[in-house]
């Protein structure tokens, strides 16, 4: 074989399989003929999919829910390929042993894809969880989140704090479940008179509080300061709280039958709200309500009778307050006196008569009707007023 014909050979080799070819001519002393050394080497490895995960850090899980739930995307740089496996890692305080966990992903086009991981429940006893996130492709490439292979950490603690200034903001305290929404204060700009520090706090279903009586409570949160001072009361913030699923915690609760209520000082008193069932919060718009912050809390909806709303005293004395009890916007309570005249209407919480008329002066001793209005029917009872 000569040289011309080993030369194309090797060239063909080169351009066939992508491989790069070098040779030398060398003489045999021993022997006066010449012979050729032949190196063959990869040009390059065979090239890989990059797998780029987004996702937002999880920072904190609800103290009561306890449900991390991680989500994002995903999306392959380079060959075509197909996602081939995803799952997350994690380890917590009081147990190293790193686990794993499936995730479920979703392909959206030909290189982007989002994912959900399964719900990891953690123990009573953790107050932190590291996790990371690992994907690979099927042509071997590989993704992490972190890129370096580190762990994210998330913590179980009650409370967060936050410093928003007079532009505003939103303060978020997370839930750990991204397929569902957070507890949430958003501040309009304008609407504080100077920068403030701000908390939330989850209280655990545990905690004892105050005035409850028969109410038990879903989830509860703490709002501080509870005393917020606006430029305007219609610049009061929202809230949003996040109350999970309360059907797999304390048993068979429907998400669709529970209501708001907040700690005016001696009972708690429903107030109005949003439900959002898919993102498990409730929304209250802290300036209709006409209500401070303080403690909001989300009970199961109570089925009550007449006599929960008629004042728990049927007597009262100058200087005195009668409420009436359970109400929210939209009822009212009209006082008239022996004689069918009208003395009093009250159409706003706290649905409390002092004795006073209308006109502002005080009614005569004596008994009164009352008539209260609500839920589209009328409860009718007497009183004393004692001057």
């Amino acid at each position: 074989m000569n040289k011309k014909l080993v030369f194309t050979i090797l060239i063909g080799l080169f351009i066939f399989t992508g491989i790069s070819v070098s040779y030398a001519d060398i003489i045999n002393s021993v022997t006066p003929k010449r012979t050729y050394s032949v190196e063959i080497s990869f040009a390059h490895s065979i090239e890989k999919s990059n797998i780029v995960i987004d996702h937002m850090p999880i920072e904190r899980v609800s103290v009561n829910m306890r449900t991390l739930v991680a989500t994002g995307t995903v999306i392959l740089q380079g060959p075509v390929a197909t996602m081939n496996t995803m799952f997350l890692q994690y380890y917590t305080d009081d147990d190293t042993v790193v686990k794993t966990s499936s995730i479920t992903y979703t392909q959206l086009s030909e290189r982007l894809y989002s994912f959900v991981t399964e719900p990891i429940i953690i123990g009573k006893s953790t107050e932190y969880i590291y996790y990371n996130i690992i994907a690979d492709a099927s042509d071997g490439g590989e993704g992490k989140y972190p890129r370096d292979n580190s762990y994210i950490e998330a913590n179980l603690k009650q409370m967060k704090s936050q410093y928003i200034d007079t532009a505003g903001g939103v303060f978020t305290l997370q839930s750990g479940d991204q397929t569902k929404g957070n507890t949430i204060e958003i501040f309009a700009s304008g609407a504080l008179l100077s920068g403030s520090n701000f908390r939330i706090k989850e209280l655990y279903t545990s905690e004892s509080l105050p005035y409850l009586g028969n109410l038990r409570p879903i989830i509860t949160y703490e709002f501080t300061p509870a005393d917020l001072i606006v430029t305007n009361q219609a610049l009061m913030p929202s809230i949003t709280l996040y109350y999970g699923d309360p059907a797999v915690y304390y048993g068979d609760i429907n998400v669709n039958d529970i209501e708001v209520r907040w700690l005016n000082g001696t009972s708690w008193e429903k107030v109005n709200f949003t439900n959002d069932v898919n993102m498990r919060t409730v929304t209250v718009n802290v300036a209709l309500t006409n209500n401070k912050l303080g403690y909001y809390g989300i009970f199961e909806k109570t089925k009550l009778t007449d006599n929960d709303y008629r004042p728990e005293y049927r007597v009262f004395k100058l200087g005195e307050k009668l409420q009436f009890r359970n109400l929210q916007a939209g009822d009212s309570v009209t006082i008239y006196d022996i004689n069918g005249r009208q003395v009093r209407k009250l159409t706003a919480s706290p649905f409390e008569w002092d004795g006073r008329k209308t006109d502002g002066s005080y009614a005569e001793s004596g008994s009164y009707i009352y008539q209260i209005k609500v839920n589209g029917k009328i409860i009718s009872g007497s009183v004393a007023f004692v001057r």
